[in-house]
């Protein structure tokens, strides 16, 4: 199956029933209402497309079942006979392709419902504040808004167009020191991966733009390419520096530095396009500098990614819908590397490959364990990776964040809070994480 970048419909995550808007849905009930629309036909057609197949293939097999009666007709309709059955299979494969688009869009549907819902909600919720309040400052309101948005990091990605990075912490880089909340060397990566999916901690984050060769944390600790981190699609900047500035995890919710020069929206803009302020005036990026650092709170990930470097490890040179094939040999062996894209590939998060050539993210697809290969699509740029259909943020699902809660529980309960220990330890789910 091949696939382009504009194949990703926009559709958002699926919204609280307690959630508090820091900035108003950008699509209007119109444009939801459209995409709903084109999603409600896809759906049909893909009905009336898979109930054809099925047709055809009754008919088919009434075909077939005509030319096995006598022996002479079967022996003389035996090329037919073999055609039938080729015919047979090609339309069951478009019957089985047809029905999970069918379903691809139902989950679409749904979750466009959802924006739709969520949309009419914060219009409410504007028009009672501008009703119960006469003194309402709109220019206030504005101001907080817009504050808001240049912290966010979808509308952040999209305005500078980078990718938001967290590398996870490899053997050879187990920083404890500055992680006061969670013991991190004794984390394995998919550990790493499901507190930061399920419980949205204050992480520190990389940027780095398509098109260039920008450092990531990791690059500082390992030169084998072939790292593994996550990608994010939301959270709030809390605060940036060109540079690494030396953030310290106090808890999952809090990471402190100690720097009056990091924390507004500018010092966020410069971090990310890496501006520096020297006597000489302003100094932009420099791929040869080190990593830049951001603060992101209530952290979204958008999926995991494997660094992939040729001549660095890695095998062959990425390209569109490419089969790529990744082998023992010359010395180098890749059992523990495939061990890891099992683990990752079990998960709901999607799984992308990040080419440290040129700082370009791919979707990863039909991965073969028995032969190790696996497909890439085309370059998904930074402002489609933030806006990913509904359809691949099932890690972000309730039921799912509890599975991963449950996973690495014994490591993260000394970090939680009595809320969060409330909503986690019950006996329902004590007894459902020993099962585990």
């Amino acid at each position: 199956m091949a696939f382009s970048e504009h194949n990703l419909v926009k559709t958002g995550e699926k919204a609280d029933e307690e959630r508090e808007f820091s900035s108003p849905p950008q699509e209007t009930i119109d444009e939801l209402n459209s995409w709903r629309d084109s999603a409600v036909g896809r759906k049909e057609s893909a009905e009336r497309l898979f109930q054809q197949a099925l047709d055809q293939i009754d008919r088919l097999r009434e075909e077939m079942e005509e030319k096995k009666n006598g022996i002479l007709r079967r022996i003389l309709e035996f090329k037919r006979i073999r055609e039938i059955r080729a015919e047979m299979g090609f339309q069951q494969r478009g019957a089985d392709r047809h029905a999970k688009e069918k379903e691809e869009m139902e989950l679409l549907i749904t979750h466009v419902d959802t924006l739709i819902e969520d949309r009419k909600r914060f219009d409410t919720i504007v028009d009672e504040a501008f009703a119960d309040n006469e003194a309402f400052d709109r220019d206030e309101q504005e101001k907080a808004l817009e504050e808001e948005r240049k912290r966010d990091v979808t509308e952040l990605a999209k305005e500078h167009g980078a990718y938001f990075t967290h590398d996870f912490i490899t053997s050879e880089n187990k920083p404890s020191n500055v992680n006061h909340a969670v013991e991190t060397d004794r984390l394995t990566l998919d550990e790493q991966a499901d507190i930061v999916i399920a419980l949205a901690p204050s992480i520190a984050v990389s940027t780095i733009h398509p098109g260039t060769r920008e450092r990531m944390f990791n690059d500082e600790f390992s030169k084998r390419g072939s790292g593994f981190g996550c990608f994010l699609s939301g959270g709030r900047v809390q605060a940036g520096r060109p540079l690494d500035m030396g953030s310290v995890g106090v808890s999952l919710r809090e990471r402190v530095v100690n720097r009056d020069d990091v924390q507004s929206t500018k010092n966020i803009s410069d971090a990310i396009s890496k501006t520096f302020d020297d006597v000489e005036g302003p100094r932009y990026r420099d791929e040869n500098t080190s990593y830049n650092e951001l603060i992101v709170q209530d952290s979204e990930v958008a999926g995991i990614y494997f660094k992939w470097e040729v001549g660095n490890g890695m095998q062959g040179e990425l390209a569109d819908n490419a089969e790529i094939s990744l082998q023992n040999g010359n010395g180098v062996r890749y059992d523990s590397w495939w061990d890891t894209i099992a683990t990752f590939e079990s998960g709901s998060a999607p799984l992308f490959v990040l080419d440290r050539g040129n700082n370009t993210a791919r979707l990863v697809y039909d991965i073969d364990f028995d032969r190790r290969t696996f497909k890439v699509t085309p370059v998904i740029a930074p402002d489609a990776m933030v806006s990913m259909p509904g359809i691949y943020r099932r890690h972000t699902d309730e039921g799912e964040r509890r599975k991963a809660v449950m996973r690495v529980f014994d490591k993260v309960s000394g970090a939680l809070s009595d809320e969060e220990k409330e909503r986690y330890v019950s006996d329902e789910f004590e007894s459902e994480r020993l099962a585990a």
